[in-house]
């Protein structure tokens, strides 16, 4: 997080050409191996840099003022720092549910092994048939389905309670010129009993919702599976529209319950709010936002990928006096359960600032004033990414004119 704080613009800059670097390098190897698939590999490379460069000309003007946003977000995190033990209590919570949910759904099943065979004409599929052309019933499809609705909806709760959380949390320190360091600050405290209690009935409702689309979607990814006759094209659509609005209405949840940390709106009222903000604002707060993800999400892959070395060089120092197949076996088990570990703790580590990132956008549309008042250079470098980004529209002094 230092060097992110430190170098917030450079990051934003090598994420845009990242990928397109990636496959460039791939494509390299491939054609020095000799592999028939390296002119793929190129093609695709060549494809991604021209649509790169087509879009930084377009994404340039830009950087600064994602660049600011990302620092402010950052400096927000860093004071409340009670924020990254409440992310991992969180994805401890999380991964205790999974537990507990696959004992459930073994639980659905093996009561299905206890009923009786019948005859496999009466399914679409032959997945249950044993012999004589009889079939094991399936599972209690009911039974599956809440499970599944109640997997979704539980961690959709547990995540919008942290970043409703981290949204308050950030939302304090933007309207105080100071913030508390201590674990357990007032900031975090408050904003966390608020998501608890006040706001609660708000993100189980908006979490509702999703959890629904995304029980539809997977009910429609399963019929077209196990579907043989027709009808296969019509569930892929179906399932593709769903997915389509399952991630649509994930990404409106994110900014409504930054309204309900930041000032304990209703989620409607909320939804509300987050219209008008992309109304006013229109593509400029997708923009900043799409430029800061990008640099979470490779920052995630470095540290992972770094966390997956580390553990490669830990098994090869473990299966030193080894034989070469358990060597080989414990680089592999260190490599996986090291790469894994970067990868969520990372992750839960950059969610928060992905949420925080977010609640400055909305607090610099609502109450930019008050940021020049607390934290003046932070305040300054952002009107001057603003600046830089829209000319046309800016307005110097405290407050953004859109």
């Amino acid at each position: 997080l230092n060097m992110m704080t430190r170098h917030a613009a450079s990051l934003v800059k090598i994420s845009f050409f990242l990928a397109p670097g990636m496959f460039l390098l791939l494509a390299f190897f491939a054609i020095i191996a000799g592999d028939g698939i390296s002119i793929v590999f190129l093609g695709v490379a060549v494809f991604l840099s021209l649509i790169t460069l087509c879009c930084w000309f377009f994404y340039k003007k830009h950087v600064a003022f994602a660049a600011s946003n990302l620092l402010a977000a950052l400096s927000a995190v860093r004071v409340n720092y009670g924020l990254y033990l409440i992310s991992m209590v969180t994805s401890f919570v999380l991964w205790v549910w999974s537990v507990v949910w696959v004992i459930a759904i073994m639980g659905v099943a093996a009561k299905a092994e206890d009923k009786p065979q019948v005859p496999c004409s009466q399914y679409a599929t032959d997945d249950y048939q044993t012999h004589d052309g009889m079939c094991d019933q399936p599972p209690n499809q009911i039974g599956m389905i809440v499970l599944l609705f109640c997997f979704c909806w539980t961690h959709q709760v547990i995540q919008n309670v942290l970043h409703t959380t981290t949204a308050g949390t950030v939302g304090t320190w933007w309207f105080t010129p100071l913030g508390d360091s201590a674990v357990c600050s007032e900031a975090v405290s408050s904003s966390l009993y608020r998501a608890c209690t006040y706001s609660f009935g708000s993100i189980c409702f908006g979490s509702m919702l999703v959890a629904i689309l995304q029980t539809l979607e997977q009910i429609a990814k399963s019929a077209r599976s196990d579907r043989r006759g027709g009808g296969g094209l019509l569930l892929c659509v179906v399932e593709c529209l769903l997915h389509l609005l399952r991630a649509w209405l994930e990404y409106f949840n994110s900014w409504a319950f930054v309204y309900v940390g930041l000032y304990g709106y209703d989620y409607l009222t909320a939804g509300k709010n987050v219209i008008n903000l992309f109304k006013a604002r229109g593509w400029t707060t997708l923009i900043a936002d799409r430029l800061v993800f990008r640099v979470l999400m490779f920052c995630n892959l470095g540290i992972a990928a770094l966390s997956g070395c580390v553990g490669l060089i830990i098994g090869a120092v473990m299966g030193a006096g080894m034989e070469s197949r358990e060597a080989a076996a414990m680089r592999t088990t260190m490599t996986i359960i090291a790469l894994l570990t970067g990868l969520f703790t990372s992750s839960a580590v950059l969610f928060v600032v992905e949420s925080a990132v977010r609640t400055v956008i909305v607090c610099f549309a609502e109450s930019p004033a008050e940021f020049q008042e607390h934290h003046p250079n932070l305040s300054e470098a952002m009107q001057s990414g603003w600046a830089q980004a829209y000319p046309t529209i800016y307005s110097p002094g405290p407050r953004i004119v859109v």
